[in-house]
């Protein structure tokens, strides 16, 4: 491929080594714990448009808010969804991660059937019932706690009651374990040879399916026996919802769907969790506030009376604060988008078939995006909040995040609990946050418990 096909230049940068391209070293980046680097090293070199090879296919790296507005406003007129081959392997063809139109159209309405505000409604009363259970067996004043494991288990098990009203701690278990695996090979090269770490994820993917076929089969008996209620969990919904045009899932559908919704949904907010955690112990004036919040909502409380998601909507300063933690420490590098035209940008030509990388790193550090980046200021997304387009944890435009509403009452309500009973610090300060490929503690976040009840 050569500039002069097009009335534009390619963008400037390296394509790599043949096949390959720079995924090693991107790779690196993300096993080092300085993802950054990567970009802020070719950013510096070529500028803030470049071009790369990642997970076999030339990408451009787009720059933020411009170059993000674009990818997210042009979905299906210059750009459709692009995910690195392993990640479509793993999931699945029929998860909604990559479908596109009409069809997406389709599923994205079932799917909000369970995912939607006003669903929503119905489970936070589970989820909160859950959270507290496990912060009173496992949350113990004078001890310390693996904050980042203890969160992972938490919301597996209210991940797994939601979408599934599996309650059996063994059962979970027998599926955290090949979700694990999977979630560690998602940005690994697609090489299904024995002992690689993609060869183990596919073998992991292929016991989740068994457990699902098996679900889903004694699902569909209880819900036509009357055992099972069409609103019980995602499963049910799943099975029991229409799109827009009269059509369900099948089988195979609705398993890559609760597949791509685990991994969206639980490791995802395990991950601004626990960096939450992480940044209100060392920030004492932030726990203050975020205590006061939670005093007054405890306060409105009949004594036993489950939060509700009106409780949830009043938890504005612990957003915020979910918000500034993912700033600092984005749970995932970025967004990926393939170039369906040739399309001009920034005095550049993007080929068609060429991916798009919009990264987190270009922004979320940066002065003139976040004045005082260093800083951790959770009111920084009071009002308009951010330049629009430089902040995107959750995606942007019709594929924003289906999930955001879901993980917003998993947060919010796990804080609600450890913040009304207990202080903390941070057992080990300088502690690591690695991508694993997920932004997670790499000692598990260790934290020192102080009683400190209503």
């Amino acid at each position: 491929m050569t500039q002069k096909r097009y009335a534009k230049p390619l963008p400037p940068g390296s394509l790599g080594l043949p096949f390959v391209g720079e995924t090693l070293h991107f790779l690196h980046s993300m096993k080092t714990n300085r993802p950054w680097e990567f970009f802020e090293s070719r950013e510096r070199k070529y500028g803030p448009v470049f071009k790369t090879h990642l997970f076999g296919s030339p990408t451009v790296v787009v720059n933020p808010p411009d170059g993000l507005k674009l990818i997210f406003t042009n979905h299906n007129k210059l750009v459709r969804g692009s995910w690195p081959s392993s990640i479509r392997k793993l999931v699945g063809e029929r998860s909604l991660f990559f479908m596109e139109g009409d069809e997406a159209k389709r599923f994205r309405h079932i799917l909000l059937a369970f995912l939607g505000p006003e669903a929503l409604q119905r489970y936070v009363g589970r989820t909160h019932a859950m959270i507290q259970k496990h912060v009173e067996e496992n949350w113990i004043a004078g001890g310390e706690i693996k904050a980042y494991q203890s969160v992972k288990e938490a919301l597996f098990a209210v991940i797994y009651d939601l979408f599934l009203s599996l309650a059996d701690e063994k059962e979970q278990q027998e599926l955290l374990e090949p979700f694990r695996v999977v979630l560690h090979a998602l940005i690994e090269l697609p090489i299904d040879f024995p002992g690689t770490a993609f060869s183990k994820a596919m073998a992991g993917r292929r016991e989740i399916m068994a457990k699902l076929d098996r679900m889903i089969e004694q699902r569909r008996l209880d819900l036509q026996s009357g055992k099972a209620s069409a609103q019980q969990d995602l499963l049910s919904v799943l099975l029991v919802a229409k799109g827009e045009d009269g059509r369900g899932m099948t089988d195979e559908e609705i398993k890559q769907n609760i597949v791509m919704l685990v991994l969206g949904g639980h490791d995802t907010s395990s991950s601004s969790l626990a960096i939450a955690i992480k940044y209100i112990a060392e920030n004492p004036s932030c726990y203050d506030e975020l205590r006061k919040e939670h005093l007054e909502i405890a306060a409105s409380k009949k004594a036993g009376e489950p939060l509700s998601i009106a409780d949830v909507r009043r938890m504005k300063y612990t957003w915020r604060v979910v918000q500034e933690g993912m700033r600092f420490v984005p749970p995932t590098t970025g967004v990926i988008r393939r170039a369906i035209v040739d399309f001009e940008m920034d005095g550049y030509t993007v080929p068609q078939g060429w991916q798009l990388f919009g990264s987190m790193y270009q922004s979320n550090k940066k002065e003139k995006f976040f004045p005082e980046a260093e800083s951790f200021k959770p009111d920084r997304f009071l009002g308009t909040g951010p330049v629009p387009y430089s902040y995107i944890p959750f995606g942007g435009g019709p594929r924003m995040c289906p999930g955001y509403e879901l993980a917003k009452v998993q947060d919010c309500v796990f804080l609600h609990h450890i913040v009304t009973r207990f202080k903390w610090s941070l057992c080990d300060p300088d502690e690591i946050v690695q991508m694993a490929p997920l932004a997670a503690p790499l000692k598990g976040l260790p934290i020192k418990l102080t009683s400190n009840p209503i």
